[in-house]
């Protein structure tokens, strides 16, 4: 499964000496893993947040899924899956 959600992220190394990793944080990326569940319970290969299909602009053709609630956030994200034709 793919999840896709845009936002605000911070990109950088973290840890030190040789413990170091190169990650990604914030809320975006929370959404985004939190997104990709509900893909799986949706039985959806793509699904795309709402953020993501505003920067779209209506280039890809898309199907809601309607609002969910994701585990762990308050309020509903809304939803769509990729239409393949």
């Amino acid at each position: 499964r793919a999840a896709l959600n845009s936002g605000v992220a911070l990109v950088g190394t973290v840890g030190a000496g040789s413990k170091r990793n190169y990650t990604v944080l914030g809320d975006t990326i929370n959404v985004t893993f939190r997104i990709e569940t509900v893909a799986g319970k949706l039985d959806q290969n793509i699904i795309i947040s709402q953020s993501t299909a505003d920067l779209l602009g209506g280039a890809l053709t898309l199907r809601s899924l309607g609002a969910h609630d994701l585990d762990g956030r308050s309020g509903e994200v809304q939803l769509y899956s990729l239409v393949m034709d």
